[in-house]
């Protein structure tokens, strides 16, 4: 990696008169200097020690991303396709503006607080945050700026917030499966299910009413998030609604190709002994055959808004608009068909 000492040798210049170049203290550099040097500088991919550019300028390029994790994963939290897409572009979105990542996944929000009373840095981005612990978060960083993805809570708080609506996406899916004429629809998630899965549970529930149904508990499958066998023991049982009209509504399109799988492996054949529909339309959704019915959420964009509402914050600019929901779209595939 190329020096300051390096470029001021290329230069024919001093290290200091380099420094200030890429300080921005130009006054008292020439002009020609203040270009040879720039010239150098991107020819030779200069790149600053972040902990020297804190020092000398007073300020970090380091942002904070923290995740709150609500189930033990087998691998990682970042195999999760959510997970990492939202880390991907949070990454890059930053790196664009100049700015770099670091990242800390963990279940135990104490850690977490820990974790980001002790880092200096510009701003954080917690993720999946309930709205007490991210107001917890932000009280303990006083004075840096806290931008939320997907935190959940009371509506309307006084938060920076990019979130999803969740309980419109799951109605819309829902409603369209009674629509084609299943008989009874089910909901699936994990028993450690928070935030965004509840709310889409609203929905299904909304769907419920709209077509002149209760809510039966019977109908509301929780499978264990961490013990494969379990988890797999529980889907088997759901094998006693194939050939009965029935549909299930995963609430990630995660679970979905579990259920899909365990089917499969079986010999039920979907859509025509049971419907089966997720919520994301993440990678899974396109790769399961059946190809997976859904509700997208653009990802990629939460993750964009997300890192636009913090550089702003940063910079002191002003926002507008402190809380931004994205709409969801139903995405109708072949793992749901109209009935008879």
């Amino acid at each position: 990696m190329v020096t300051i000492k390096d470029i001021a040798n290329i230069t024919g210049v001093s290290p200091t008169t380099v420094a200030n170049v890429i300080h921005g203290r130009t006054n008292k550099v020439s002009k020609e200097n203040v270009e040879r040097i720039q010239k150098a500088l991107k020819g030779n991919h200069y790149v600053p020690k972040l902990a020297q550019e804190t020092m000398t300028r007073g300020k970090t390029r380091l942002i904070g991303v923290v995740i709150h994790t609500t189930k033990v994963y087998e691998d990682t939290t970042i195999a999760d396709p959510f997970y990492g897409t939202i880390v991907g572009i949070i990454e890059r979105e930053l790196r664009k503006a100049g700015y770099y990542m670091l990242l800390y996944a963990e279940m135990d929000l104490d850690k977490i607080f820990q974790m980001s009373a002790s880092w200096s840095v510009a701003g954080i981005i917690t993720v999946t945050f309930a709205q007490k612990d991210y107001e917890k978060l932000r009280n303990l960083v006083d004075g840096c700026p806290v931008v939320g993805i997907d935190t959940y809570g009371k509506q309307d708080a006084d938060i920076y917030n990019i979130g999803l609506d969740d309980l419109n996406g799951s109605y819309n899916l829902v409603n369209y499966l009674f629509q084609c004429g299943y008989e009874e629809i089910l909901v699936l998630m994990e028993e450690t299910a928070k935030g965004a899965e509840l709310v889409r549970v609203e929905g299904y529930k909304m769907a419920l009413r709209k077509n002149g149904r209760e809510y039966q508990a019977k109908y509301h499958i929780y499978v264990d998030p961490a013990d494969s066998e379990k988890r797999r023991k529980r889907l088997k049982e759901l094998e006693r609604f194939c050939g009965k009209n029935y549909a299930i509504f995963c609430v990630s399109d995660q679970l979905a190709a579990r259920v899909m799988r365990s089917f499969q492996e079986d010999g039920y054949k979907i859509p025509d002994d049971i419907g089966i529909a997720g919520f994301d339309n993440n990678i899974y959704g396109t790769m399961l055959y059946p190809r997976l019915t859904t509700v997208n959420q653009d990802i990629p964009r939460k993750s964009e808004e997300a890192v636009k509402m913090l550089i702003d914050l940063i910079e002191g600019k002003e926002v507008r608009k402190k809380e931004v929901i994205l709409p969801t779209q139903l995405v109708i595939r072949d793992s749901t068909r109209k009935q008879n």
